[in-house]
Formats: C-alpha cells, sequence, structure tokens
C-alpha cells in the first residue's frame, strides 16, 4: 500500500506533459510553487507579445522587494488573467496604470505592485502574498475576483493546475494541507465507491485512494461529483461557467461559495495581522456590462438544458455571482469597489471587452482604474486621476482584438460581429 501511494504522489507531482503546443498556456511561462502550485516564471515573454515578467516572476517593472519607503502607501494586487492583464501590453493593466498616475493625483507616494498571475484562483491569491509578505509588507491589499469563474477555481484549488517539463497541466484536485480540504475532497469525490468504510477519509488524505477510485470511476463510465454542469457553452459572453449565473443554483454552487467564503475569511485574516486593508474588486462578465448580450446567453444556455448539463427550471441571472459575493464580504466585513456601474456607463462608446474573448480591453482597465484609485487612498483628487488616466489610455486608441494566446477564456469566435460602432453595446 505505501508503494502504490508513493506511486500516486509521484505521479501528482510529476503529470505527463501535453503534447508541445497544446497546453493551456505557452510554455516555459510558469513555474512550480510550493505553496500556490505555479507562479510566473522570472524573466519571461510570451512569444509575440509586449507580456513579461521581471525577476521576481511578477508583471511589474523589477523593484526591489523590500518595505517601503516611510511615507509611501503600497498597494498589491492580485488576481487571475484580469489582473495580471492577460491581452494587455505591460503598461497597461489597472495595476500598472494606478501605480504611474495615483502619486500625482494623491498627492503622495503610492506604489500599486501587480502580483497577479493568469490561471490563478482566490486561494493561490492568498498563498502568492503570504510568500510575499515579509518582504513587500502592504499597506492595501486588493484582489481582483472574476465573477465569471474564480467561485469554479476554488473548487479544485491550488492544486488543480501543475507545471510538467515546463507545461502547465490540469492534474485534478487532489488534497495539499488546506483548512478547506475536507469541504473540497467531498466536492471532487469520485462515485467509484463512496460508501466503503473510510472512504472519506482516505479520499482527503490519500493520493492512492483516489487514483483507484478514479479508475474505477472511469471504467463504470462515472465521474467525479464535481459541481456545475458543462458541456459546450458560449464562454466568452459568460466569461466563465453559466452556473455561476443560474437559478435555481445547480448543485455544488452553494458548496463552491462556501470555499470562496473560507478563502476570504483567511485572505482577511492575513491582511488584518500585518495592519493592511483588504478591498474586493468583483470583476463583471461582459454579460453583465454589455445588455445586449443577453440573447446569445440565452442561446447558449437553452443548449447546454438541452444537453442536460443543467435544470429545465434554470434561468437565467447576470448579476447572481456579484450577489453572493457582496454577502460574502458584507459578513466578513470586507470592502467591496463596483468597477461595474462605471463600466456599463462606458459600454455603449468605447470597446472594453476584447472582440472573442472575455478579457477587457486597455480601455476596460482604465475604467476600472479609475473607479478604484479614490478607494485606495484618501485624498484623490479624481479629476487629476481621470486625467491622467486618459493620458496613458485615450478612448478608442487601443487594439480591440485579442492577441493569439493559449489561456483559457479566448475562443474562436461562434459568428461574425456587426462593424458598426454603434453596436458595441451589444457585441456579438
Amino acid at each position: 500500500m505505501l508503494a502504490v501511494e508513493g506511486i500516486a504522489r509521484y505521479r501528482f507531482a510529476h503529470p505527463n506533459p501535453p503534447p508541445a503546443g497544446t497546453g493551456p498556456a505557452p510554455r516555459g511561462m510558469y513555474v512550480d510553487d510550493a505553496a500556490a502550485g505555479f507562479r510566473f516564471a522570472p524573466g519571461f515573454q510570451v512569444p509575440g507579445l509586449d507580456f513579461r515578467t521581471d525577476e521576481h516572476g511578477l508583471r511589474d517593472s523589477g523593484r526591489a522587494w523590500e518595505p517601503a519607503t516611510e511615507g509611501t502607501l503600497r498597494v498589491v494586487v492580485l488576481g487571475d488573467s484580469f489582473a495580471a492583464g492577460w491581452g494587455i501590453d505591460d503598461e497597461g493593466s489597472f495595476a500598472a496604470l494606478l501605480d504611474r498616475t495615483l502619486t500625482r493625483a494623491a498627492g503622495r507616494e503610492v506604489e500599486v505592485w501587480n502580483l497577479g498571475v493568469t490561471h490563478y484562483g482566490p486561494e493561490q491569491s492568498l498563498e502568492r502574498l503570504r510568500s510575499a509578505w515579509s518582504e513587500l509588507r502592504p499597506d492595501v491589499v486588493v484582489l481582483a475576483f472574476c465573477l465569471g469563474n474564480d467561485a469554479w477555481d476554488v473548487v479544485g484549488g491550488p492544486g488543480y493546475f501543475r507545471i510538467s517539463d515546463s507545461e502547465m497541466v490540469s492534474a485534478g484536485w487532489a488534497p495539499r494541507g488546506s483548512p478547506l480540504d475536507d469541504a473540497r475532497a467531498e466536492m471532487n469525490r469520485f462515485e467509484g465507491a463512496p460508501d466503503l468504510p473510510l472512504d472519506g477519509w482516505l479520499q482527503r488524505h490519500s493520493y492512492g485512494w483516489r487514483m483507484l477510485l478514479q479508475l474505477v470511476s472511469a471504467a463504470r463510465g462515472a465521474e467525479s461529483r464535481t459541481p456545475f454542469g458543462l458541456g459546450r457553452f458560449d464562454y466568452e459572453v459568460f466569461g466563465g461557467i453559466p452556473a455561476l449565473a443560474v437559478e435555481p443554483e445547480p448543485d455544488g454552487v452553494d458548496e463552491a461559495w462556501g470555499l470562496v467564503d473560507g478563502v476570504l475569511a483567511q485572505l482577511r485574516g492575513t491582511a488584518m495581522s500585518g495592519g493592511a486593508r483588504l478591498i474586493v474588486v468583483p470583476v463583471p462578465t461582459r454579460l453583465q456590462v454589455h445588455a445586449g448580450e443577453r440573447g446569445r446567453a440565452e442561446a447558449s444556455l437553452a443548449e447546454l438544458i438541452a444537453e442536460g448539463g443543467l435544470a429545465p427550471s434554470s434561468r437565467l441571472v447576470p448579476d447572481r455571482g456579484g450577489e453572493r459575493l457582496a454577502a460574502i464580504c458584507e459578513r466578513l466585513d470586507i470592502e467591496l469597489v463596483d468597477v461595474a456601474t462605471p463600466l456599463r456607463a462606458a459600454a455603449d462608446s468605447e470597446r472594453l471587452y476584447f472582440r472573442f474573448d472575455s478579457h477587457w480591453t486597455a480601455g476596460g482597465h482604465r475604467v476600472a482604474a479609475e473607479a478604484l484609485g479614490p478607494a485606495l487612498v484618501d485624498g484623490v483628487d479624481v479629476e487629476v486621476l481621470r486625467a491622467a488616466l486618459r493620458e496613458e489610455v485615450a478612448p478608442g486608441s487601443y487594439p480591440t482584438e485579442a492577441p493569439p494566446g493559449r489561456l483559457s477564456g479566448s475562443r474562436a469566435p461562434a459568428r461574425p460581429e456587426p462593424a458598426d460602432p454603434g453596436s458595441r453595446g451589444r457585441m456579438r
């Protein structure tokens, strides 16, 4: 049994890499991280794109890792591809924009560090912060929480993706010593032998047992109990998992938000113990921002229902994820900053999400920065900040086509998009 367990743990730690060029991210983009599972590789550039990391593996300006000088307000931004600024050049993410403009608008020195990493979930952001805390010692921590998929990402947790031979591999969930392991094990339980003695304990602690159940389940044609019916759907318009934007909530969604609650409670504790403020920024999907996308989302939802992925009674509620997140933050006394409202206000005149992709354009990042800046530091001159941000990213001056790349969230176009600029609020 010990030999089987050893083999299973080795296989999990060293999964077979995918064929070259077929992984979910460019080869060499990530390295292993003991706590978060992976992080950006130091000194990496995405081939053909203005997307670089510094010597610390941050999409930042290569500053020294040391406490801030006296009088300087240090902000650390956490999150996934929205925080990291996927599709945006190195100077264009909302963190980079605020780093260059807030000092002028606030009348004091402000640093904004970007610890965002593509493919991260909230728990990985927490672990990344913990590992960097002693060097960075932030005054403010900002978590950009993607409403389209972060509640899904937390179900898999930090071990879901692994790095093998410089390629990212989906390894599936396995116990990692997290306080959330018990709940996560139940949500990822294989149906091979759920009633055997000690099954629950073994699924939480034994890699070998989970490997065995995976083989048994596959032989029986069964699957794990991972929540959310998944099949073909329009990722671009949903910005993630459709089950997070429907009612009644499918099985597992409530449990997933329970995991989010647990992660945010830990993040709040980490920030408070270090004397920092915590701010959560709900990142809306394009469905929440562009009302004209509802018909397209309804059509995709109908396909999922027809395929049995969601219940026949399912109805679209675009802001459901935002409501769940707001309730958690209210209970935990965590500050929220709304960026959805200003994004909606700007959506009729600017393209804020890439065509055929779920991420923000440089315009989307500018609007988010304008909304977030005044919440980070007292005394911000809003007009000065707005003017400075528009000097950095003028409306309509940026690319609206997503760059080529291998990140979840990018999909081939489902249908041609109208060329009329007046239709930008009704993207297709």
